[in-house]
């Protein structure tokens, strides 16, 4: 079995690697969840539409009235019957004094008869007009209440709607603000953990080829497991990782590890186990973007995590020479 200190370096490497993979995912997947989460969107008010009155009724068209003076009513009335008389008196005498007579009567019975009609043909209309113009006042009045009702109805749900639009518009304020924070969160942990990985790379105790999250996970449980307790060498653990890579056992590239996942849980089970602890973590932060509680907490764990492996940098660092020192002699 590969010397502790190999051993706690590799797997300080490796969950350092694993926490920049969750990181990224958490970059990656922010803007998705941001616009996916719309259910965790503040209720938006729905602006209130003012009620349609009918329109208002039609208002009767004002008759025009021939209005004569009862002197001109009693004149043609008084005409007319006088020409009826004579019209009588020429029939009587006979001869070519019927023609007249015809004549008188022509004129004066349709005279008589206007005379005498015009007053309750005018009093009629005037009637009828006025109970229309009465009808046409009641329904105004209803009209008019209920445009006034609607009004007042509309001002009271206006002034609900501003209210609830300012609230709305502060807790959308406040939702982007926790959105973006929690996104603030993830970038400062990921520099920390970037700068601590580089730092533990720097010892160069692992070559630059293998540096990544498959090659060291896979490492890492070669060495833990055993089947390994070097490095280097015919029978160290980079030799069984291009062998293993050449006859397919595992897989070397992250892509096709995440396409093919549940293929690689039985040669390459550590890294199957980190990769679904990280999409698990991942997935559950990226649940709520906007609960701060959480990405303060994720932030809070992993710059712990970067800083202990600065910290330790020196352990690994005092390894190194000592590993150097017995490879040359």
């Amino acid at each position: 079995m590969a010397n502790s200190e190999l051993l706690s370096y590799v797997k300080q490497v490796m969950d350092l690697e694993t926490s920049v993979y969750t990181n990224q995912r958490l970059e990656d997947g922010w803007i998705n969840s941001l616009e996916e989460c719309g259910a965790k969107l503040p209720n938006k008010p729905k602006k209130p539409k003012k009620e349609t009155v009918p329109i208002p009724p039609f208002k009767p068209t004002t008759p025009t009235l021939d209005k004569k003076p009862m002197l001109t009513t009693v004149i043609e009335c008084g005409f007319g019957i006088l020409l009826i008389i004579i019209g009588i008196l020429l029939f009587a005498d006979g001869g070519f004094s019927i023609v007249g007579g015809f004549g008188s009567l022509l004129l004066g019975i349709p005279l008589k008869i206007t005379g005498a009609k015009h007053p309750g043909v005018v009093k009629k209309i005037a009637d009828k007009y006025a109970a229309d113009m009465e009808e046409y006042n009641k329904e105004m009045d209803a009209y008019n209440k209920r445009s006034a009702e609607a009004e007042a109805e509309w001002q009271r749900q206006e002034q609900i709607y501003q209210s609830d639009k300012e609230k709305y518009d502060q807790e959308l304020g406040e939702y982007g603000n926790a959105c973006y924070q929690s996104m603030q969160y993830i970038h400062e942990a990921g520099w920390m953990l970037k700068d601590a990985l580089e730092n533990l790379y720097d010892v160069n105790i692992i070559y630059p080829k293998y540096r990544n999250l498959v090659a060291v996970t896979t490492i890492y449980e070669y060495l833990a497991s055993g089947r390994c307790d070097t490095l280097e060498g015919a029978d160290g653990a980079y030799n069984l990782y291009e062998m293993e890579l050449r006859q397919n056992i595992i897989i070397g590239q992250l892509s096709s590890v995440l396409d093919s996942l549940e293929q690689i849980k039985n040669n390459q089970f550590t890294l199957y186990n980190e990769i679904e602890e990280s999409n698990r973590k991942s997935a559950e932060l990226l649940s709520d973007i906007a609960d701060n509680t959480k990405f303060s907490a994720y932030a809070n764990e992993e710059t712990a995590k970067a800083n202990a492996a600065i910290a330790q940098n020196t352990e690994a660092t005092k390894y190194y020479t000592l590993f150097n020192a017995a490879k040359r002699k």
